[in-house]
């Protein structure tokens, strides 16, 4: 009662606008721009990771790019990073099927390096509800294993003296700022084919006006047709909800400083603080004390949910949690496991108590019992098959969860002294496969 009393009406107005304006401004995630990245394989190598051609890389910005569900794109944008490919209109009544979702592609969703990356469907609106192209897209991407991860749809209509999308070379640019409300037949909540309901929404949907999506579907074509024998060029599409980094490297699923430096971040601190300077010197500093106040709780709240996602951070594990951590070697670079390493690491249908945890830390899908194939590293920690292929063999050697490093013994060479004498040497002879190898080294750990 006695701050109620020490405030008027309209200090308080103010305080709470600058206590809200911040957090709201900072965490809108309507309007995401799209980096375009050319990437290269060479589709007869299996183990080929793909090369990014970073001077080609654009950033398409546009007020009409919208999100229906954004999954957990805007906290991990390295594991946003996805392979675009064509699917048409994905309706019953086209026919889809898979020689001619394959034949749109130039035959490459199957290729050896391409299958098991992450992919996201660009497929135009019309001919069907959406309710009904996302259910034939996931029962034919799980059908055909193509692991399809994000939805593209764009429209099918052009609107006169709309601007459309621009496009922005490798410059460092702001995320979109979009202050005006799309009209209604812009708005995708408010088309009468968005008959999406909240259960359907499993992986991340976005939409595009006509122009972008009949314009990159011309340029997958050009691809298409301008490919050698062998290698083959595609477009990787990131969707972002602020600053572009241009270079993502492996921190960047939590970059905070990005998200305060952004113009949303830094405008409606300066919005607030400027309000509460009229208000006299004495209530000025209990405003500037509650706003440090709050800004101290954003970031220990935002400490704790990044502690909490272990994927792709550099953490210290917790020792109840990890009983190997103290092994763990820390290295500078990390380089991805050959995947005939990969391929040696158990895969066993989720049981109770047969790993640690009971969701996939990458996807954060539940596991469920005799349906859920786990490939289990020797940490004892599982994970979908494709997540955790993708992940070792792209990104890391180390557990998503507790960093156990399942690169084997033998093949380390950053190892000292000091690290051979306390872990062991582990020698693969005869039948032993490498996971065998990895297992017999987590035993020595823990004797």
């Amino acid at each position: 009662m006695a701050l109620l009393n020490f405030f008027d009406h309209g200090t308080l107005r103010i305080l709470v606008l600058c206590l809200v304006l911040p957090c709201v401004l900072m965490q809108s995630i309507e309007n995401p721009t799209f980096w375009q990245q050319p990437i290269v394989y060479n589709i007869s190598d299996v183990n080929d990771p793909g090369q990014i051609i970073e001077k080609e890389s654009l950033v398409a910005r546009s007020d009409d790019f919208q999100v229906l569900y954004p999954g957990n794109d805007p906290r991990a944008p390295v594991m946003a990073q996805r392979i675009l490919f064509d699917f048409s209109y994905s309706c019953l009544s086209t026919n889809i099927s898979f020689d001619s979702i394959q034949k749109l592609n130039n035959n490459t969703l199957t290729s050896l390096p391409i299958r098991s990356v992450p992919k996201i469907a660009m497929i135009q609106r019309g001919h069907c509800g959406w309710s009904e192209k996302i259910s034939v897209l996931q029962k034919f991407s799980e059908a055909s294993d193509l692991n399809v991860k994000a939805i593209l749809i764009y429209d099918n209509i052009t609107y006169d003296g709309t601007p459309t999308y621009a496009l922005h070379g490798n410059e460092h640019h702001e995320q979109n700022d979009s202050s005006k409300p799309l009209p209604a037949e812009r708005n995708v909540y408010k088309m009468a084919d968005n008959n999406i309901q909240e259960g359907e929404l499993r992986i991340p949907i976005y939409f595009a006006p006509n122009k972008y999506g009949v314009d990159i579907k011309a340029h997958l074509e050009f691809l298409n047709s301008n490919n050698t024998k062998n290698i083959r060029k595609f477009i990787q599409l990131t969707p972002f909800f602020g600053p572009v980094p241009w270079t993502m490297d492996r921190n960047a699923s939590n970059n905070f400083g990005t998200a305060l430096l952004s113009t949303h971040g830094y405008l409606a601190y300066i919005v607030a603080l400027a309000s509460a300077f009229f208000i006299g010197r004495l209530r000025l500093l209990y405003i500037f004390f509650i706003l440090l106040l709050n800004t101290c709780i954003v970031i220990l709240r935002w400490w704790r949910f990044r502690k909490l996602r272990t994927s792709d951070q550099n953490i210290s594990p917790n020792d109840s949690e990890n009983e190997y951590a103290n092994h763990t070697q820390n290295r500078q670079e990390t380089h991805p496991l050959a995947v005939e390493i990969v391929n040696g690491l158990p895969i066993k249908l989720y049981t109770a108590g047969i790993v640690k945890n009971t969701n996939c830390a990458i996807c954060l899908e539940d596991f469920e019992e005799d349906k859920h194939e786990l490939r289990i590293l020797p940490c004892h920690h599982g994970f979908c098959v494709m997540c955790i292929d993708q992940w070792l063999t792209q990104k890391s050697t180390f557990c998503p969860i507790c960093k156990w490093d399942c690169e084997p013994s033998d093949c380390n060479s950053d190892d000292d002294d000091q690290d051979e004498e306390d872990l062991g040497t582990v020698e693969v002879l005869g039948n032993t496969m490498p996971h065998e190898a990895i297992e017999m080294r987590a035993i020595n750990n823990r004797a």
